[in-house]
Protein backbone atom coordinates (compact mmCIF):
# COMPACT_ATOMS: atom_id res chain seq x y z
CA UNK A 1 0.00 0.00 0.00
CA UNK A 2 1.42 3.46 -1.19
CA UNK A 3 1.15 6.35 1.52
CA UNK A 4 0.88 9.94 -0.13
CA UNK A 5 2.75 12.76 1.77
CA UNK A 6 3.78 15.73 0.92
CA UNK A 7 8.18 15.79 0.09
CA UNK A 8 9.10 17.06 3.24
CA UNK A 9 7.45 14.33 5.01
CA UNK A 10 9.59 11.78 3.16
CA UNK A 11 11.38 10.73 6.55
CA UNK A 12 7.76 10.05 8.07
CA UNK A 13 6.38 7.95 5.28
CA UNK A 14 8.19 4.38 6.19
CA UNK A 15 7.45 5.06 10.01
CA UNK A 16 4.35 6.20 10.02
CA UNK A 17 3.30 2.69 7.88
CA UNK A 18 5.51 0.42 10.84
CA UNK A 19 4.30 2.29 13.81
CA UNK A 20 7.85 3.01 14.18
CA UNK A 21 5.96 6.40 14.51
CA UNK A 22 5.37 5.31 18.01
CA UNK A 23 8.94 5.97 19.39
CA UNK A 24 6.90 5.34 22.98
CA UNK A 25 10.00 4.06 24.52
CA UNK A 26 10.96 6.57 27.39
CA UNK A 27 12.50 10.15 25.74
CA UNK A 28 15.81 10.59 27.89
CA UNK A 29 15.90 14.39 29.11
CA UNK A 30 19.11 15.25 30.59
CA UNK A 31 19.95 11.50 31.80
CA UNK A 32 16.05 11.14 33.13
CA UNK A 33 13.56 9.04 32.31
CA UNK A 34 10.53 11.33 31.34
CA UNK A 35 6.86 9.40 29.59
CA UNK A 36 4.08 11.17 28.50
CA UNK A 37 1.06 10.45 31.03
CA UNK A 38 -2.28 8.95 30.29
CA UNK A 39 -4.84 11.39 28.70
CA UNK A 40 -8.15 11.57 31.10
CA UNK A 41 -10.75 14.45 30.90
CA UNK A 42 -12.24 15.66 34.19
CA UNK A 43 -15.47 18.16 34.95
CA UNK A 44 -17.70 19.93 37.74
CA UNK A 45 -20.75 20.83 38.17
CA UNK A 46 -22.12 22.67 41.33
CA UNK A 47 -25.46 22.09 42.99
CA UNK A 48 -27.14 23.02 45.69
CA UNK A 49 -27.13 20.80 48.99
CA UNK A 50 -30.28 20.62 51.16
CA UNK A 51 -29.90 21.58 54.97
CA UNK A 52 -26.87 22.80 54.71
CA UNK A 53 -24.80 26.39 53.86
CA UNK A 54 -22.83 24.46 51.15
CA UNK A 55 -22.91 23.87 47.98
CA UNK A 56 -22.28 20.43 45.89
CA UNK A 57 -19.22 19.92 44.02
CA UNK A 58 -19.49 17.01 41.86
CA UNK A 59 -16.34 16.25 40.05
CA UNK A 60 -16.69 14.07 37.02
CA UNK A 61 -13.64 12.39 35.19
CA UNK A 62 -13.53 10.04 31.88
CA UNK A 63 -10.31 7.69 31.21
CA UNK A 64 -10.12 5.62 27.81
CA UNK A 65 -9.05 1.94 28.01
CA UNK A 66 -6.19 2.59 25.91
CA UNK A 67 -4.61 5.02 28.11
CA UNK A 68 -3.76 2.72 30.57
CA UNK A 69 -1.39 -0.04 30.53
CA UNK A 70 -3.44 -3.70 31.08
CA UNK A 71 -1.74 -6.47 33.22
CA UNK A 72 -2.23 -10.31 32.05
CA UNK A 73 -3.82 -11.92 34.87
CA UNK A 74 -5.68 -15.60 34.54
CA UNK A 75 -9.47 -14.51 34.41
CA UNK A 76 -8.66 -11.49 31.71
CA UNK A 77 -6.38 -8.35 32.30
CA UNK A 78 -6.13 -5.70 34.69
CA UNK A 79 -5.21 -1.93 35.43
CA UNK A 80 -5.23 -0.49 37.92
CA UNK A 81 -4.43 4.11 38.31
CA UNK A 82 -4.77 6.12 41.26
CA UNK A 83 -6.59 9.54 41.26
CA UNK A 84 -5.68 12.65 43.86
CA UNK A 85 -8.02 15.78 44.16
CA UNK A 86 -7.08 18.92 46.21
CA UNK A 87 -8.91 22.08 46.41
CA UNK A 88 -7.43 25.12 47.04
CA UNK A 89 -8.56 28.48 48.13
CA UNK A 90 -7.98 32.06 46.74
CA UNK A 91 -5.13 32.50 49.19
CA UNK A 92 -3.12 28.92 47.82
CA UNK A 93 -4.72 27.62 51.24
CA UNK A 94 -5.79 23.80 50.85
CA UNK A 95 -9.15 23.23 51.93
CA UNK A 96 -10.57 19.80 50.62
CA UNK A 97 -9.52 16.73 48.64
CA UNK A 98 -8.87 13.00 48.32
CA UNK A 99 -7.15 10.51 47.14
CA UNK A 100 -8.58 7.05 45.58
CA UNK A 101 -6.96 3.93 43.71
CA UNK A 102 -9.34 1.96 41.53
CA UNK A 103 -9.20 -1.31 39.11
CA UNK A 104 -10.73 -2.00 35.71
CA UNK A 105 -10.96 -6.00 34.44
CA UNK A 106 -11.30 -6.66 30.99
CA UNK A 107 -11.50 -10.27 29.22
CA UNK A 108 -9.42 -10.02 26.19
CA UNK A 109 -6.51 -7.99 24.78
CA UNK A 110 -8.67 -6.16 22.13
CA UNK A 111 -10.35 -4.32 24.83
CA UNK A 112 -7.47 -3.00 26.39
CA UNK A 113 -6.56 -1.05 22.60
CA UNK A 114 -10.46 0.03 22.25
CA UNK A 115 -10.44 3.83 21.47
CA UNK A 116 -14.04 4.13 21.89
CA UNK A 117 -14.22 2.15 25.35
CA UNK A 118 -14.03 4.79 28.22
CA UNK A 119 -14.19 4.07 32.28
CA UNK A 120 -16.33 7.48 34.36
CA UNK A 121 -16.56 8.50 37.72
CA UNK A 122 -17.52 11.14 40.02
CA UNK A 123 -16.74 12.24 43.30
CA UNK A 124 -18.91 14.68 45.65
CA UNK A 125 -17.50 17.64 47.92
CA UNK A 126 -19.48 19.73 49.57
CA UNK A 127 -17.75 23.32 49.88
CA UNK A 128 -18.52 27.20 50.85
CA UNK A 129 -19.46 29.33 47.45
CA UNK A 130 -16.34 30.83 46.65
CA UNK A 131 -13.41 30.46 43.47
CA UNK A 132 -11.49 27.02 43.70
CA UNK A 133 -8.23 26.30 41.83
CA UNK A 134 -8.28 22.72 41.59
CA UNK A 135 -5.54 20.25 40.99
CA UNK A 136 -6.34 16.67 40.05
CA UNK A 137 -3.40 14.11 39.13
CA UNK A 138 -4.20 10.68 37.03
CA UNK A 139 -1.65 7.95 37.69
CA UNK A 140 -1.34 4.56 36.42
CA UNK A 141 0.00 2.40 38.95
CA UNK A 142 1.29 -0.39 36.99
CA UNK A 143 3.65 2.25 34.69
CA UNK A 144 3.70 4.68 37.42
CA UNK A 145 3.18 7.45 34.33
CA UNK A 146 0.81 10.02 35.66
CA UNK A 147 -0.89 13.24 33.98
CA UNK A 148 -2.19 16.09 35.67
CA UNK A 149 -4.35 19.19 35.33
CA UNK A 150 -4.91 22.34 36.92
CA UNK A 151 -8.18 24.41 37.06
CA UNK A 152 -10.14 27.50 38.70
CA UNK A 153 -13.85 26.40 39.21
CA UNK A 154 -16.35 29.13 40.37
CA UNK A 155 -18.82 27.46 42.76
CA UNK A 156 -22.02 29.85 43.13
CA UNK A 157 -24.14 30.06 46.09
CA UNK A 158 -27.79 29.00 45.36
CA UNK A 159 -29.17 29.69 49.21
CA UNK A 160 -32.05 32.67 49.96
CA UNK A 161 -32.60 35.01 49.44
CA UNK A 162 -34.11 34.98 45.40
CA UNK A 163 -34.42 31.63 42.85
CA UNK A 164 -30.91 30.25 41.39
CA UNK A 165 -30.08 27.79 38.75
CA UNK A 166 -27.24 25.31 39.30
CA UNK A 167 -24.95 24.56 37.02
CA UNK A 168 -25.00 23.16 33.31
CA UNK A 169 -24.61 19.70 32.68
CA UNK A 170 -24.00 18.65 29.24
CA UNK A 171 -24.73 14.90 28.68
CA UNK A 172 -25.15 12.18 26.39
CA UNK A 173 -27.79 11.04 27.69
CA UNK A 174 -30.21 12.06 30.35
CA UNK A 175 -33.31 9.33 31.31
CA UNK A 176 -35.66 8.44 33.88
CA UNK A 177 -34.92 4.90 34.20
CA UNK A 178 -30.89 5.46 34.68
CA UNK A 179 -29.47 2.48 33.32
CA UNK A 180 -25.92 2.95 33.00
CA UNK A 181 -25.74 6.26 34.46
CA UNK A 182 -22.69 8.25 35.72
CA UNK A 183 -25.16 9.54 38.38
CA UNK A 184 -28.13 10.18 39.65
CA UNK A 185 -30.44 13.57 40.27
CA UNK A 186 -33.94 13.43 41.45
CA UNK A 187 -35.81 10.71 38.83
CA UNK A 188 -33.12 11.29 36.19
CA UNK A 189 -29.88 9.21 35.36
CA UNK A 190 -26.90 11.06 33.61
CA UNK A 191 -24.68 9.97 31.33
CA UNK A 192 -22.57 13.12 31.33
CA UNK A 193 -20.09 14.42 28.49
CA UNK A 194 -17.36 14.56 30.34
CA UNK A 195 -14.96 17.78 29.12
CA UNK A 196 -18.07 18.68 26.85
CA UNK A 197 -16.78 17.28 23.28
CA UNK A 198 -19.36 15.83 21.31
CA UNK A 199 -18.86 13.19 18.60
CA UNK A 200 -20.33 13.03 14.84
CA UNK A 201 -21.16 9.43 15.77
CA UNK A 202 -23.62 10.51 18.52
CA UNK A 203 -24.41 14.11 17.62
CA UNK A 204 -27.22 14.60 20.43
CA UNK A 205 -26.39 17.48 23.01
CA UNK A 206 -28.56 16.51 26.46
CA UNK A 207 -28.85 19.22 28.81
CA UNK A 208 -29.60 19.20 32.37
CA UNK A 209 -29.88 21.85 35.14
CA UNK A 210 -32.03 22.22 38.32
CA UNK A 211 -34.28 25.33 39.57
CA UNK A 212 -34.26 26.28 43.18
CA UNK A 213 -36.02 28.39 45.23
CA UNK A 214 -39.56 29.15 43.02
CA UNK A 215 -43.02 28.19 44.12
CA UNK A 216 -44.91 25.38 43.30
CA UNK A 217 -46.77 25.55 39.82
CA UNK A 218 -45.37 28.59 38.69
CA UNK A 219 -44.38 28.98 35.00
CA UNK A 220 -41.32 30.01 33.79
CA UNK A 221 -40.15 30.25 30.12
CA UNK A 222 -37.34 28.42 28.82
CA UNK A 223 -34.72 29.54 26.12
CA UNK A 224 -32.31 27.87 24.68
CA UNK A 225 -29.53 28.82 21.79
CA UNK A 226 -26.49 27.70 20.32
CA UNK A 227 -24.31 29.95 19.35
CA UNK A 228 -20.71 30.21 17.31
CA UNK A 229 -17.76 31.65 18.33
CA UNK A 230 -18.79 35.00 16.59
CA UNK A 231 -22.07 35.07 18.47
CA UNK A 232 -24.43 34.00 15.54
CA UNK A 233 -27.05 31.83 16.62
CA UNK A 234 -27.23 28.51 15.21
CA UNK A 235 -30.33 26.96 16.80
CA UNK A 236 -32.90 27.88 19.50
CA UNK A 237 -36.18 26.68 21.31
CA UNK A 238 -38.38 27.92 23.66
CA UNK A 239 -40.95 26.12 25.77
CA UNK A 240 -42.91 27.06 28.78
CA UNK A 241 -42.94 24.77 31.94
CA UNK A 242 -44.43 24.19 35.27
CA UNK A 243 -42.70 24.19 38.61
CA UNK A 244 -42.97 20.13 40.26
CA UNK A 245 -41.03 19.97 43.33
CA UNK A 246 -37.81 21.05 45.13
CA UNK A 247 -35.44 21.20 43.06
CA UNK A 248 -37.19 21.07 39.72
CA UNK A 249 -35.21 19.19 37.10
CA UNK A 250 -35.12 20.30 33.88
CA UNK A 251 -34.17 18.11 30.53
CA UNK A 252 -33.65 19.19 26.97
CA UNK A 253 -32.29 17.85 23.60
CA UNK A 254 -30.46 19.33 20.40
CA UNK A 255 -29.69 17.64 17.85
CA UNK A 256 -25.66 18.56 16.14
CA UNK A 257 -25.71 16.60 12.99
CA UNK A 258 -25.64 20.36 11.07
CA UNK A 259 -22.32 21.44 12.93
CA UNK A 260 -18.79 21.67 11.93
CA UNK A 261 -16.14 20.90 14.58
CA UNK A 262 -15.45 23.85 16.53
CA UNK A 263 -16.25 25.39 19.39
CA UNK A 264 -20.10 26.46 20.38
CA UNK A 265 -21.69 28.02 23.44
CA UNK A 266 -25.22 26.69 24.82
CA UNK A 267 -27.56 29.25 27.03
CA UNK A 268 -30.30 28.75 29.17
CA UNK A 269 -32.20 31.82 29.95
CA UNK A 270 -34.87 31.19 32.48
CA UNK A 271 -38.00 33.83 32.61
CA UNK A 272 -40.29 33.48 35.89
CA UNK A 273 -42.96 36.20 35.77
CA UNK A 274 -42.58 38.72 38.57
CA UNK A 275 -39.37 37.15 39.85
CA UNK A 276 -37.18 37.94 37.05
CA UNK A 277 -34.72 35.82 34.79
CA UNK A 278 -31.80 33.77 35.33
CA UNK A 279 -28.98 32.52 32.62
CA UNK A 280 -26.70 29.50 32.81
CA UNK A 281 -24.07 29.01 29.73
CA UNK A 282 -21.66 25.87 29.15
CA UNK A 283 -18.91 26.15 26.16
CA UNK A 284 -18.61 22.87 24.11
CA UNK A 285 -17.50 21.64 21.13
CA UNK A 286 -18.17 19.79 18.27
CA UNK A 287 -15.46 16.99 16.80
CA UNK A 288 -15.82 14.91 13.95
CA UNK A 289 -13.89 11.64 13.90
CA UNK A 290 -11.50 12.60 10.93
CA UNK A 291 -10.43 16.57 12.70
CA UNK A 292 -7.81 17.12 15.82
CA UNK A 293 -9.85 17.31 19.14
CA UNK A 294 -8.41 21.05 19.33
CA UNK A 295 -9.72 21.72 15.83
CA UNK A 296 -11.86 25.62 16.90
CA UNK A 297 -13.24 25.10 13.48
CA UNK A 298 -12.70 23.38 10.12
CA UNK A 299 -10.58 25.81 9.12
CA UNK A 300 -8.39 24.98 11.52
CA UNK A 301 -8.82 21.81 11.05
CA UNK A 302 -7.36 21.39 7.68
CA UNK A 303 -4.55 23.92 8.55
CA UNK A 304 -3.58 20.94 11.13
CA UNK A 305 -2.97 18.68 7.89
CA UNK A 306 -0.12 21.00 6.47
CA UNK A 307 2.46 18.39 7.50
CA UNK A 308 1.11 15.72 5.71
CA UNK A 309 -1.33 16.72 3.39
CA UNK A 310 -0.13 17.40 -0.06
CA UNK A 311 -0.51 20.82 -1.71
CA UNK A 312 -3.48 19.52 -3.74
CA UNK A 313 -5.69 17.92 -1.02
CA UNK A 314 -5.25 21.05 0.87
CA UNK A 315 -6.30 23.42 -1.84
CA UNK A 316 -9.46 20.81 -2.47
CA UNK A 317 -10.15 20.32 1.13
CA UNK A 318 -10.16 24.48 1.44
CA UNK A 319 -12.97 24.76 -1.27
CA UNK A 320 -14.80 22.17 -0.96
CA UNK A 321 -18.72 23.16 -0.15
CA UNK A 322 -19.96 23.01 3.32
CA UNK A 323 -22.08 19.78 2.62
CA UNK A 324 -18.74 17.34 1.41
CA UNK A 325 -16.48 18.55 3.82
CA UNK A 326 -16.95 15.51 5.88
CA UNK A 327 -17.56 13.68 3.35
CA UNK A 328 -13.48 14.68 1.78
CA UNK A 329 -11.77 14.36 5.25
CA UNK A 330 -13.19 10.79 5.77
CA UNK A 331 -11.38 9.75 2.34
CA UNK A 332 -8.10 11.79 3.06
CA UNK A 333 -7.44 9.57 6.07
CA UNK A 334 -9.06 6.26 4.34
CA UNK A 335 -6.24 6.59 2.07
CA UNK A 336 -3.89 6.87 4.95
CA UNK A 337 -5.40 3.82 6.86
CA UNK A 338 -2.61 1.45 7.47
CA UNK A 339 -5.14 -1.49 8.33
CA UNK A 340 -8.38 -0.69 6.65
CA UNK A 341 -9.59 -4.17 7.77
CA UNK A 342 -9.98 -2.43 10.77
CA UNK A 343 -11.87 -0.10 12.49
CA UNK A 344 -9.09 1.57 13.73
CA UNK A 345 -6.96 3.92 11.92
CA UNK A 346 -3.40 4.32 13.78
CA UNK A 347 -2.11 6.78 11.56
CA UNK A 348 -4.92 9.20 12.33
CA UNK A 349 -4.83 8.64 15.69
CA UNK A 350 -1.29 9.04 16.40
CA UNK A 351 -0.84 11.76 14.20
CA UNK A 352 -3.94 13.86 16.27
CA UNK A 353 -1.88 12.72 19.69
CA UNK A 354 0.71 14.61 18.50
CA UNK A 355 -1.33 17.81 17.74
CA UNK A 356 -2.98 17.03 21.15
CA UNK A 357 0.87 16.74 22.24
CA UNK A 358 2.09 19.81 20.83
CA UNK A 359 -0.61 22.04 21.94
CA UNK A 360 -0.26 21.15 25.50
CA UNK A 361 3.39 21.39 25.55
CA UNK A 362 4.87 23.94 23.22
CA UNK A 363 2.03 26.60 23.38
CA UNK A 364 3.55 30.10 23.11
CA UNK A 365 2.97 32.85 21.15
CA UNK A 366 0.78 30.95 18.64
CA UNK A 367 -0.59 27.41 19.40
CA UNK A 368 1.21 24.24 20.13
CA UNK A 369 0.86 22.99 16.65
CA UNK A 370 2.10 25.62 14.84
CA UNK A 371 5.38 26.37 16.46
CA UNK A 372 8.63 24.96 15.11
CA UNK A 373 8.84 22.51 18.60
CA UNK A 374 5.49 21.49 17.89
CA UNK A 375 6.12 20.84 14.21
CA UNK A 376 9.17 18.68 14.67
CA UNK A 377 7.61 16.87 16.63
CA UNK A 378 4.27 16.03 14.58
CA UNK A 379 6.49 14.99 11.29
CA UNK A 380 9.09 13.32 13.72
CA UNK A 381 7.56 12.01 17.05
CA UNK A 382 9.29 12.41 20.54
CA UNK A 383 12.95 12.92 20.52
CA UNK A 384 15.53 10.04 21.46
CA UNK A 385 17.21 12.75 23.71
CA UNK A 386 16.23 16.54 24.91
CA UNK A 387 19.39 19.26 26.20
CA UNK A 388 17.64 22.16 27.94
CA UNK A 389 19.95 25.12 28.29
CA UNK A 390 17.50 27.30 30.72
CA UNK A 391 18.46 31.06 30.32
CA UNK A 392 22.33 32.15 31.63
CA UNK A 393 23.65 35.79 31.74
CA UNK A 394 25.72 35.36 28.07
CA UNK A 395 23.12 33.28 26.15
CA UNK A 396 19.33 32.83 26.04
CA UNK A 397 17.69 29.83 26.41
CA UNK A 398 17.79 26.64 24.22
CA UNK A 399 17.01 23.18 23.43
CA UNK A 400 18.62 20.65 21.74
CA UNK A 401 16.36 17.69 20.45
CA UNK A 402 18.44 13.82 19.21
CA UNK A 403 16.93 12.14 17.03
CA UNK A 404 19.44 8.85 17.02
CA UNK A 405 17.88 6.72 14.39
CA UNK A 406 16.87 9.19 12.09
CA UNK A 407 20.72 10.99 12.60
CA UNK A 408 18.77 14.24 13.27
CA UNK A 409 19.45 17.51 15.78
CA UNK A 410 17.23 20.19 16.30
CA UNK A 411 18.32 23.22 17.79
CA UNK A 412 16.05 25.70 19.20
CA UNK A 413 16.00 29.17 20.56
CA UNK A 414 14.21 31.33 22.93
CA UNK A 415 15.09 34.66 21.79
CA UNK A 416 12.60 37.17 23.30
CA UNK A 417 11.98 34.99 26.88
CA UNK A 418 8.40 34.23 26.21
CA UNK A 419 8.87 30.41 25.60
CA UNK A 420 8.10 30.64 21.74
CA UNK A 421 11.62 28.47 21.06
CA UNK A 422 12.76 29.08 17.26
CA UNK A 423 14.32 26.55 14.90
CA UNK A 424 17.78 27.79 13.91
CA UNK A 425 19.61 24.44 12.96
CA UNK A 426 19.30 23.22 10.57
CA UNK A 427 17.71 25.73 8.00
CA UNK A 428 16.68 23.46 4.86
CA UNK A 429 14.01 23.94 3.52
CA UNK A 430 12.40 20.50 4.16
CA UNK A 431 12.44 21.73 8.29
CA UNK A 432 11.22 25.28 7.89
Amino acid sequence: MKLVYRRRLVFLLPLLFHLHLLPLQAQVELGDQRKEGPNFRVDYVSFKSEGTGLSNLLFLYKIGYSELQFIKREDGFLASYEISLILYDRKGRQVSGQIWRDSLKVKTYEETRLKERFLTGQKSFFVNPDTYKIQVKLVDLHTQQSSQEVREVEVPFFGEPGWALSDLVLANSVNISGDHSTFKRGEYGIIPNVGGIFEDQEPDLFLYFEIYGLPQGRLVEEIYQIRDRNGRILASDSLKVEVKGHPFSTVHQFSLRDLEPGRYEVEVESKAFSYGEKKVKRVFQMHWRDTAPSAEDYHTAVEQLRYIATSQEMKRLKECPPKKRRELLREFWKRRDPTPETSRNELREEYYRRVEFSNVNFKAMVDGWRSDRGRIYIIYGRPDEVERHPFETETVSYQIWYYYEKKLKFVFVDRHGFGDYELVSPLYPQYR
